[in-house]
């Protein structure tokens, strides 16, 4: 099969003040054993030289660079899907890099499989490049984004490759969501057809700036979001299982906050049918808030 007859992919990258690891991110994408592929970049006004270095690479290759003034992730993504002509689109950000093999492995598993979505596993990295652990996999061939919710699959959406007719459903994403890919998840139709990759497809950079890093940013993100994005009814196992994160994550640092929660994440213990991971973050969250007490005696 010639190059022009295997799915075109889109591969996005959205850029801001990553000087220092971005040519690794582009080539790690131009590098990629799958050819048929549409690379945008966009610079979201980086302040370094991230888009001297951008455009250094893109004058040897052919790829769409686009130089904008600040407008943050959500419309950067916007934007790149107006422009995107793949049946795919898979995702890198400026501070990681692909598996070389990652886009051919995802093509050949989406179409064996007819999945919307192909969850791969995830690789964390230092800024030396350093492996440093794994984000959580643990799931079946197949299965639902209600898994997902109950914990009874767990996926990192950094690894995440999507159908574009999935995306379109979706996207844009109002300019005032910080959290894209928790969005983008919350608006993923239950039906989904969601499959699992058992292959190494990214390398994700840890270091000071990742929001991840942030539990009371990514709390207050996530609030914000099911405030004003969630349906209240069609939603309330996705917002029990947030609430169920909250009260875990938060219950070292923010007892009082975490104590909100500790009714509603044990109640979603019981509807998620007892699940392994679940009542782990229950029992993590319980010892948390005994320590916090057992300390003031």
């Amino acid at each position: 099969m010639s190059i022009s007859e295997l799915p075109l992919v889109t591969v996005r990258i959205p850029a801001y003040n990553h000087e220092n690891f971005v040519d690794k991110a582009l080539r790690s994408v131009l590098n990629q054993t799958y050819k048929n592929i549409q690379i945008i970049v966009i610079d979201d006004g980086s302040k370094d030289s991230t888009p001297d270095i951008i455009q250094e690479i893109a004058n040897e290759n052919q790829f769409t660079f686009i130089k904008q003034n600040n407008a943050g992730v959500s419309e950067t993504l916007n934007r790149i899907h107006a422009l995107t002509k793949g049946e795919f689109v898979c995702g890198c950000a400026s501070d990681d890099f692909l598996e070389e093999t990652a886009v051919e492995n995802f093509v050949n598993k989406a179409l064996h499989t007819g999945a919307d979505i192909v969850c791969g596993r995830v690789i964390t990295v230092d800024n030396d490049n350093v492996t440093t652990g794994e984000l959580n996999f643990n799931c079946k061939d197949s299965f639902s984004k209600q898994d997902l919710i109950n914990l009874r699959s767990f996926t990192p959406k950094q690894g995440y490759f999507y159908r574009k007719t999935l995306l379109d459903k979706i996207l844009p994403i109002p300019n005032t969501v910080k959290l894209e890919d928790a969005y983008v998840f919350l608006k993923i139709p239950n039906d989904a057809h969601f499959v699992s990759l058992n292959e190494v497809v990214k390398y994700y950079r840890v270091h000071e700036n990742n929001t991840i890093a942030n539990q009371w940013y990514m709390y207050e993100r996530k609030s914000e979001l099911i405030e004003k994005f969630a349906d209240q009814k069609a939603d309330s196992a996705y917002i029990a299982a947030s609430k169920l994160s909250w009260f875990n994550d938060l219950a070292y640092k923010y007892p009082k906050e975490a104590l909100k929660y500790c009714i509603t994440a044990a109640i979603f213990v019981v509807k998620s049918g007892f699940s392994r991971r679940a009542v782990e973050k229950f029992i993590s969250g319980t010892l948390k808030l005994l320590k916090i007490n057992l300390s003031k005696f």
